[in-house]
């Protein structure tokens, strides 16, 4: 996805700011905002704008509210957050401090009635754990979960929450935050006249936006960037679940072989056994052949000098004589002998 370059020095909480703040109808919008989150009448809600700079400590730093408005009744803040962390939550817990703490004229002033402090938080960054789309916070009574010190309330908005659904099934919606928001989050020009077809509000409101051209194409750009975001955690996790695989894969085959070799060691001094067994058995049983063929042959030259030595006697051959010619001992003749008599 293509994306645009944009000057550092703008922001998306910064145009968001503009196009809520910089137009009647984009003050109207502020209100209707406001007015669904709080549960307020639209009709009988009236504000004026709080001065940006709200602090009260010459040491604290960049404390610039983004929106802060008040009435008789209450205070509010709208913060953009387009980034998170422990910084931006302490950060939007100072502007609280600081909304109430402005309301005392006096150090020793503690019988001021104070307005109560509403704290708006519009988070545009695409990943939470949270999976509310809004998220109230309050003080309340651990025992009995009744509401104490009710001097401020926090909403945390999701807005990347809402791009989860298809325009299509936000834009039946008739009067929910979601549609109402759509505005600030979406990141396709086409689907914005689609989603708010027929509602003359929101028609109005978007015709004031569009004469911001310039913010209203960087509001696009910044809301691409949440989107691939998205897609960027998608990709990692499927690069983390290939490279796991391929780990897998390359373990396995590690442990396949040294298993393999293992068993093939095993097998085959078995088969080597039971092969070497059957060899020795043949080979044994051909050498004991050839060993009885030779021991019977020379025992059959044996037997066949025994025959001519006797032979010989019953002639009455010279005992030396025979011992010539039949190789025989003379101590085996003379025995020959013996048996014949």
């Amino acid at each position: 996805m293509t994306k645009v370059k944009i000057k550092e020095t703008t922001s998306r909480d910064s145009i968001i700011k503009n196009i809520l703040t910089s137009t009647d109808a984009g003050l109207n919008y502020l209100a209707m905002i406001v007015c669904k989150i709080l549960d307020l009448s639209y009709d009988d809600f009236t504000f004026s704008l709080i001065h940006p700079s709200v602090s009260v400590n010459e040491n604290i730093i960049n404390s610039e509210v983004d929106i802060a408005m008040q009435n008789n009744d209450m205070i509010v803040n709208v913060e953009v957050n387009s980034t998170k962390g422990r910084k931006i939550e302490r950060k939007n817990n100072n502007y609280i401090c600081q909304l109430i703490l402005k309301q005392t004229k006096k150090s020793s002033d503690y019988k001021s009635k104070y307005k109560k402090v509403y704290q708006i938080n519009l988070n545009t960054y695409g990943v939470t754990k949270d999976k509310r789309f809004i998220v109230q916070s309050k003080i309340l009574d651990v025992k009995e979960h009744e509401e104490v010190h009710p001097m401020f309330e926090i909403y945390d908005i999701n807005l990347a929450k809402i791009l989860d659904k298809d325009y299509t099934i936000v834009r039946k919606y008739k009067e929910s935050l979601e549609k109402l928001l759509y505005l600030l989050i979406c990141n396709d020009k086409e689907k914005i006249d689609k989603v708010y077809d027929g509602d003359e509000f929101m028609a109005k409101i978007i015709r004031e936006v569009k004469t911001q051209e310039d913010e209203f194409d960087k509001l696009f750009y910044y809301n691409r960037e949440i989107l691939d975001d998205e897609m960027t955690l998608e990709e990692a996790k499927k690069e983390a679940r290939d490279e796991a695989l391929a780990e897998g894969r390359a373990e396995g085959l590690k442990e396949g072989r040294a298993e393999g070799l293992k068993e093939g060691r095993s097998e085959g001094l078995k088969e080597g056994r039971s092969e070497g067994l059957k060899e020795g058995k043949a080979e044994g049983q051909k050498e004991g052949r050839a060993e009885g063929l030779k021991k019977g042959k020379a025992e059959g030259v044996k037997q066949s000098k025994i025959d001519i030595a006797k032979a010989m006697l019953k002639e009455n051959c010279v005992i030396e004589l025979i011992a010539k010619v039949t190789d025989l001992s003379i101590k085996e003749i003379e025995k020959l002998k013996e048996e014949l008599n």
